[in-house]
């Protein structure tokens, strides 16, 4: 099993919220730290870039801390195979993920959730990696 950072305090979600690009789709919004602030992130809150950073938001509108604690392990799975697949092709790049869940992820089933994520990521990763080779 792979391990991934995960963002721990309010601090560390703020800065990425301020500082991320977003995309959004009817499951969950997926932000995205830009190639520019990663090495701020690091500096500031004295991490070491060693895999891929993801932060999870789950609602308590979405329901009780068991719905809550499936969505969480099943986006932690999703992004452990897709953060996996996404770095096979730019393995110098790292990325800050934020996935904020909405209220339709409750009724969604697993495979869909897993192609509409892994869509999202993907769709994040070329942009960022479009902004990498222009500057």
């Amino acid at each position: 099993m792979k391990y991934i950072q995960t963002l721990k305090n309010k601090k560390e979600f703020d800065f990425v919220y301020k500082n991320s690009k977003k995309y959004r789709s009817h499951i969950c919004d997926i932000c995205v730290l830009e190639n520019k602030a990663i090495n701020k992130f690091y500096n500031k809150f004295k991490k070491a870039q060693k895999t891929h950073t993801i932060g999870l938001s789950v609602s308590k509108k979405i329901g009780n801390a068991v719905k809550r604690n499936l969505i969480k392990r099943r986006l932690r799975m999703i992004c452990r195979e897709s953060l996996v697949d996404i770095n096979l092709n730019h393995k110098q790049m790292k990325y800050i993920f934020i996935i904020i869940t909405k209220n339709d992820i409750v009724k969604t089933p697993f495979f869909f959730l897993l192609e509409q994520v892994y869509n999202q990521l993907l769709l994040a990763n070329k942009s960022n990696s479009r902004v990498d080779y222009e500057s």
